[in-house]
Formats: structure tokens, C-alpha cells, sequence
């Protein structure tokens, strides 16, 4: 008896001593692609992943996790779902006629941890992406969904060019919408005001509100608290990403991050605005073969595996996610953010 009531703590101070340490770290993942580690004290302890990905880089390819699409729905393209024929991504900022959403078929997605994701569809970095129902969490045992339980997605989300979400209400979620640039041959950005993508998009997820550098984010009635954190952010021209994870509800490690904190953050990356996607303790960063060992896998069409000659490397977990109050923890979730890079060129002798 008393070794069993012994075996939790044990277990759980185990999972403490696997958290990354709170040192900084900077160092370069695969071509294209950086890992940073910040470490702060003021105003409170936090832990701060950011990867930095040059979407202009050889082979950097965006995904974003499909919805289950059952033999009787069609795949709709983004043009179709618009009434428009698709095309390269607009320059500026923009509204898109609203879509006739009565018979549009909102699909499925089987609920899978990042880590899965990432071993899935074989990608270099995954975060964890956009809202989702229906959720809750009682304790570290008991919890909903289950890994493969069917969940919604708040908002749009597009993978590989098909629908697989739109808005069901009138709440206006920001939307990023990644798609080709002008010469066809890499991915680019944008973040929207608006609910939905234009023709042309690829790939998109939606979050509640938008984070900017230089002004104050208006969450309305909502406090502005200390909160586990994961934005994707975007320079000016839509060509550099900023894939941002703040872990929180950790006393002493890391204790989450508000949204003004957030700006302020922006401002020291040079971004020009970020989407808030989902937190909490769905908050997880993954990297292929953890820090310094990545792989690769080269310029392939998203949501193809690579073919290395040898096995890729595991998705490991690089940021400190606490799902169920038990940290190391990783939540299933409806959709990710993935990326797919080259890997790092061997140095010169």
C-alpha cells in the first residue's frame, strides 16, 4: 500500500526533472530554420520557445494536420468554397466574399498529440494549431478527447488546399493563410483580420485574436492573464515565421505569459503581428531528433513523407507541456502546424 501511494509523487517529480532546463539556448535546426530558448525572471518565470523559420529557404514547406474526409464528401478547394478560380495570395489586407456555408460539409479531425503529428506526416518542427471541440479535463487519467476520438476545430482550417473548416457563427477569427508566392516556388504568409482565407491559400488555421507589436490587443471583457501560450507570427512581407510557445502553469519554472507580454516580445522578434492559436495545456513545441540532431527531409509536397535513405529521427518535445496538471504531459488536439525543411549543409573543411 505504501509503495503505491509512493508511485505518483515519484512519477510525478520524475516528470519535473524531464522539463528543459531554464538556460538559454540559440542553435540552428535544419536549413532555414533556428531554435531559440529565452529564459525570464521579471515580471514572473517564464520559459519561451521560438523558432524562427525563413520560409524563403530551400525546401521550407508550411503544413497543416487534414481532416478526415469520407469517401462521400468531396474535397472542396479553397476556389470553390469562394466562388473564385485560386490563385497566388493578395499583397495587402483584404475581405473575401463570405462563402455560402449551408452545404459545406465541417469534417472531423482524430484527436493526436504533436508528437504524433510529427511522426505522422514526418515533419522537421510541429506546434500545436487551432481551437477545438469538445474538450475537458478532469484529471491526468480522465479527460476528453482520447487520442483518435473525432473533435471539431474552431474556425477555418485548410490543409493541402482542401476545406476542411469554416466558421459556423458570426465570430470573426483571425485567420492565417499560408500559399504560394509570386513565383510559385515558396510558401508565404498572411495573417487576416477576417474569418477566412482567400483563393489561393494552401494552408490555414484560425485563432481568437490577433497579437501586434506596436499596439494593444482588445480582448474585451477577458483578463489579461498569465496564460501558456502558442502564436504564430509573421513579418511584413509574409516571409519569415515566428513559431512562439510561452509555457505557463508551472510555479517556479514557467508561469505563462500575458498578451501585452506577448507585444513586447513581437517587437524584440520584428514581427508584425501574430495570431493567438490554442494554449493551455495544449502548448506543445516538437522538433525531428530534439536539438542538434534533425534530419531533414528535403523539398518534398507537403503531406508526403521523405524518402531518407535512412529512418527519420524522432519527433522529440522540446518545451515543458502540462496537460492534466502533469507536466511533460501532451494533450491530443484537433490540428498542427507543421513544417518541413532540409537539413543543415555540412561545413566546410
Amino acid at each position: 500500500m505504501g509503495l503505491g501511494l509512493l508511485w505518483p509523487l515519484v512519477a510525478y517529480g520524475w516528470a519535473i526533472h524531464q522539463r528543459p532546463p531554464r538556460q538559454p539556448v540559440t542553435q540552428a535546426l535544419f536549413e532555414g530554420v533556428t531554435y531559440q530558448r529565452l529564459i525570464r525572471q521579471v515580471p514572473r518565470s517564464q520559459v519561451i520557445h521560438v523558432v524562427t523559420v525563413d520560409l524563403l529557404a530551400p525546401g521550407v514547406q508550411v503544413m497543416m494536420t487534414p481532416g478526415d474526409r469520407p469517401p462521400s464528401q468531396p474535397s472542396l478547394p479553397v476556389g470553390d468554397i469562394l466562388g473564385k478560380n485560386p490563385g497566388s495570395l493578395p499583397q495587402t489586407l483584404g475581405d473575401s466574399p463570405s462563402p455560402d456555408r449551408s452545404s459545406f460539409p465541417h469534417r472531423f479531425f482524430p484527436a493526436r498529440t504533436t508528437t504524433t503529428f510529427a511522426q505522422e506526416f514526418q515533419t522537421q518542427v510541429a506546434v500545436n494549431a487551432g481551437y477545438f471541440y469538445p474538450f475537458e479535463e478532469r484529471t491526468p487519467w480522465d479527460y476528453l478527447p482520447s487520442a483518435g476520438d473525432p473533435v471539431q476545430v474552431s474556425g477555418q482550417s485548410i490543409a493541402n488546399g482542401q476545406v476542411d473548416a469554416m466558421p459556423r457563427s458570426r465570430r470573426n477569427w483571425p485567420v492565417l493563410c499560408f500559399g504560394l508566392d509570386a513565383t510559385g516556388s515558396h510558401p508565404q504568409g498572411q495573417i487576416l483580420r477576417q474569418n477566412t482565407c482567400p483563393p489561393g491559400t494552401t494552408q490555414a488555421t484560425a485563432g481568437p485574436f490577433l497579437v501586434w507589436p506596436d499596439r494593444p490587443t482588445d480582448l474585451g471583457k477577458t483578463p489579461d492573464r498569465p496564460y501558456a501560450r502558442t502564436l504564430a507570427a509573421l513579418d511584413d512581407r509574409g516571409t519569415r515565421l515566428w513559431l512562439v510557445v510561452v509555457d505557463g502553469k508551472q510555479p517556479h519554472y514557467s508561469e505563462g505569459a500575458t498578451v501585452a507580454e506577448l507585444g513586447a516580445l513581437l517587437r524584440e522578434l520584428g514581427a508584425a503581428v501574430a495570431v493567438n492559436l490554442d494554449g493551455g495545456g495544449s502548448t506543445t513545441l516538437v522538433v525531428q531528433g530534439a536539438l542538434g540532431m534533425g534530419q531533414g527531409s528535403g523539398p518534398l509536397p507537403p503531406g508526403n513523407p521523405p524518402s531518407n535513405p535512412s529512418p527519420p529521427a524522432k519527433p522529440q518535445v522540446v518545451n515543458a507541456p502540462i496537460h492534466g496538471k502533469w507536466p511533460r504531459l501532451e494533450r491530443p488536439v484537433a490540428t498542427h502546424l507543421g513544417i518541413y525543411a532540409q537539413p543543415l549543409a555540412d561545413p566546410e573543411p
